[in-house]
């Protein structure tokens, strides 16, 4: 007699639908041409920043016994400096703590597991990733048809900011 076929699995249908998420609640990224391009990275320990893309951390300072990391080919690379990445509010300092490396030269790497141990739900479909903490969606990112990767978006911190706008023909006492 042949073998029993296995149950019917109904179709599985795109994630969000299953979290009952709708396309429309996601957050809007507003996305700039100077953002850095982050890699989700299921295997990194922590999240790694290429120093070109410095300007995604906040609070950098010099790395003292930080990490070291080796390369496919043998070598490795010690960061140099470490801060926090330019996330939304809702990850912890522990969740945006990232380190520069001066030799990656690739793709910063966004740790999915450092998002998890900050509490975080990381989830992938073939298109999309969310990032939820508490049932918040914070991040999503989207999967790079040029490398198979899911692709999150950081923005740059400007460090150009004015606070207020003085005529030099004008005194303060004249404003």
């Amino acid at each position: 007699t042949p073998a029993p076929s296995p149950p019917s699995t109904p179709k599985q249908l795109p994630f969000a639908k299953q979290l009952q998420i709708s396309t429309k609640s996601l957050p809007k990224i507003k996305k700039r041409s100077s953002d850095v391009i982050g890699k989700l990275d299921s295997g990194a320990t922590h999240h790694y920043t290429r120093s070109c893309d410095a300007n995604s951390l906040r609070n950098k300072i010099p790395t003292l016994n930080g990490p070291s990391v080796q390369l496919p080919n043998k070598t490795f690379l010690s960061s140099s400096r470490e801060g926090n990445l330019n996330f939304p509010a809702g990850l912890s300092k522990f969740g945006t703590h990232a380190y520069e490396f001066p030799g990656i030269t690739n793709s910063t790497l966004v740790s999915v597991g450092q998002l998890c141990d900050d509490d975080c739900v990381v989830v992938f479909d073939k298109e999309i990733a969310l990032i939820l903490k508490n049932g918040h969606v914070l991040l999503t990112g989207e999967r790079n048809p040029d490398d198979g990767l899911w692709d999150i978006h950081i923005p740059n911190i400007s460090h150009h900011s004015a606070n207020a706008v003085i005529r030099s023909d004008k005194t303060k006492s004249d404003l």
